[in-house]
């Protein structure tokens, strides 16, 4: 809107950061439920690869049109090797991998599913205390 062409190549990895700071703390709405994979032998493994997988088939396609689509209306030639070289970096270590590992390295408990309520905006109990799970992980912040 401001006229900046410039910024239009990196929206797709800006994209795929926010995607991974909504997602750094997935393993906290199991509640219960995760101790069904931990004690499930050789089941961690197949969930943490299951989990980036789907994130990747969630992000990944929208982030490359993104990418793509905007590097190629700004008319920014240069930016091309620079965001196609990144992007797949961005999604593999940046994405799926800082994921998981901010989601077990530092979990925030929520509400148990069994407990919450329909009502994201209740209180109490039965609360909807599932709204704003998000949270963005530096490194060493998570520590």
């Amino acid at each position: 809107m401001l006229g900046w062409m410039v910024e239009l190549p990196f929206a797709g990895l800006i994209f795929v950061a926010m995607a991974a700071a909504t997602a750094a703390n997935l393993y906290s709405t199991d509640g219960t439920a995760l101790w069904a994979i931990l004690l499930t032998p050789g089941a961690e493994r197949v969930d943490v690869r299951a989990r980036q997988t789907a994130w990747l088939l969630a992000v990944g396609p929208i982030a490359l049109v993104v990418t793509v689509v905007l590097t190629a209306g700004s008319g920014q030639t240069w930016a091309w090797p620079l965001v196609l070289s990144l992007l797949p970096a961005m999604l593999g270590g940046g994405g799926a991998g800082v994921v998981v590992l901010a989601s077990v390295f530092a979990l925030i408990p929520g509400t148990d599913p069994q407990k919450r309520g329909n009502n994201p905006l209740s209180l109490g109990e039965k609360g909807g205390d599932a709204m704003g799970l998000s949270r963005t992980c530096c490194w060493p912040a998570c520590r």
